[in-house]
């Protein structure tokens, strides 16, 4: 599992200590918490993903940490003409597959964003649960971190380096899209 902030780290904190029949990892990175407005937060089970926002033909499937890079594209892309759904995925095992076949049946392009490295990460796993299910999505867009060595340095600037924030997300979502 992964949090998009505080509230819902509570809230996965109390899940892992209530589940008895499987073991539970928590990933959360060292930055600041991010504040979301006032939105509807759904129900926390264990394997179900959380739409946060409503758009159309695109949707960003963001884990973690990134739900807020996402979150903060979204104004960027809607100037472009894409008003995207935004999904937080919460959990990397087990995917919510049903949703991502909810999502398949109106969206055309699906991008998966991770603080993670893209091989063998998040992505790769939606990519597998999209081939396996068969979904008829026309793109997959894969953000994360590449494989290679990065080196230290600021978050923000790491994050900018790898593509990783905003105005990266929604630049390389316009022109994949255009």
């Amino acid at each position: 599992m992964a949090p998009r902030d505080a509230e819902e780290l509570e809230l996965m904190l109390q899940l892992a200590i209530d589940q008895t029949t499987t073991p539970v990892t928590i990933r959360y990175p060292k930055a600041t918490v991010p504040e979301f407005p006032s939105i509807i937060r759904q129900e926390l089970r264990l394997g179900k993903a959380e739409r946060m926002v409503e758009g159309e033909g695109v949707v960003l499937f963001a884990y973690g940490s990134m739900v807020e890079n996402a979150w903060n594209a979204l104004s960027e892309l809607s100037k472009n003409g894409i008003n995207a759904t935004l999904v937080n995925a919460r959990f990397a095992k087990p995917l919510d597959v049903e949703m991502l076949k909810s999502l398949a049946k109106d969206h055309h392009t699906l991008v998966t964003l991770e603080e993670h490295t893209l091989m063998g990460g998040f992505g790769s796993a939606v990519a597998e649960a999209v081939a396996d299910a068969n979904l008829g999505f026309s793109k997959v867009l894969r953000f994360g971190i590449p494989d290679e060595f990065i080196t230290f340095g600021p978050r923000a600037k790491l994050l900018e380096d790898c593509g990783l924030d905003p105005s990266s997300i929604a630049r390389r979502i316009v022109d994949e899209c255009a």
